[in-house]
C-alpha cells in the first residue's frame, strides 16, 4: 500500500473529494463511474465497481466534481465526522480513506493520548476503563 501523502477533509455532507490524479490513473471519470465501497480493518476502500469483485457494502455514482458520499454508516463506524482530516492510500487499483491523526479508539478525540496494543485512547477513557475493571 502507498501513502499518497494527500489529505482532505470530510464536509458537512459527509463527502470525500477524490483527487483527480488518483482518478485518472484508474479510471474514473466524474459524473460516470460508479464506486464500491466496504470497510477493510479501520479503512474505508474505494474501488470502481467495473474493477471490483469485493462484497462491497455500497455502490455509489462519484458526482462530476469528483465528490464521493462515504455511507453514513460507516462514517459513524469509524468516526469520520465533519471536519475530520482524511488521507488517501493506494494498493494497485483500490483507494484506501483513512482518519489522518491519530485518534481514541473509543470517544474520536484527538487530545490527551495514550498507546495500547490496540491502539490510542484518551487518559479520560482510560481512566473510565481502568474504574470499571
Amino acid at each position: 500500500m502507498i501513502r499518497t501523502g494527500i489529505i482532505r477533509k470530510i464536509d458537512e455532507l459527509g463527502r470525500i473529494t477524490i483527487p483527480s490524479g488518483i482518478c485518472g490513473s484508474l479510471g474514473i471519470v466524474n459524473g460516470v463511474s460508479s464506486i464500491d465501497v466496504w470497510l477493510q480493518d479501520d479503512m474505508v476502500a474505494l474501488k470502481r465497481t467495473e474493477e471490483s469483485n469485493q462484497n462491497a457494502l455500497y455502490s455509489r455514482l462519484i458526482d462530476r466534481n469528483g465528490r464521493y458520499i462515504i455511507p453514513k454508516e460507516i462514517r459513524v463506524r469509524l468516526g469520520l465526522d465533519y471536519g475530520v482530516v482524511i488521507e488517501f492510500f493506494l494498493d494497485e487499483k483500490t483507494i484506501f480513506v483513512k482518519r489522518s491523526l491519530p485518534y481514541c479508539k473509543l470517544c474520536y478525540t484527538t487530545e490527551n493520548l495514550v498507546r495500547i496494543t490496540s491502539g490510542d485512547i484518551c487518559k479520560k477513557c482510560g481512566s473510565e476503563a481502568a474504574k470499571a475493571l
